[in-house]
């Protein structure tokens, strides 16, 4: 995977849009699907934001989020890119990251070939 360090300049992060991080004391590649202002929920296993139930199997933990200025939730994503990785370290278990934490967007998959896909016109 191959990321763009200068994406975040002038615009902030987005929901959809899968980043290089920090968070807790690892460097992480997730999903933003939380942004500044959203409301995320998990509840019984079922994720929504901002009342929008997401797409995902069953996801372990509890717990809501009302993101700050600059905060942003991040999930583990499957290779597929359509489901959640259940074992995935991420907001879940770290709580939200902050903006300042967010250090590049992925923007082109290259391997395995098979999976080769630009991000950025996802």
């Amino acid at each position: 995977m191959l990321f763009n360090r200068l994406a975040y300049i002038r615009n902030a992060p987005k929901s959809g849009d899968v980043v290089l991080a920090h968070g807790g004391d690892k460097i992480i590649i997730k999903q933003v699907v939380g942004v500044s202002g959203d409301i995320v929920k998990l509840i019984y296993g079922v994720m929504t934001v901002n009342a929008t139930r997401l797409k995902a199997a069953a996801l372990d933990g509890e717990g809501e989020w009302l993101l700050k200025q600059d905060e942003y939730f991040l999930l583990g994503k499957a290779v597929d890119m359509n489901d959640v990785d259940m074992d995935s370290i991420d907001s879940r278990s770290f709580g939200p990251v902050t903006r300042k934490a967010i250090k590049a967007r992925a923007w082109l998959v290259y391997w395995p070939i098979g999976l080769w896909r630009n991000l950025d016109t996802e």
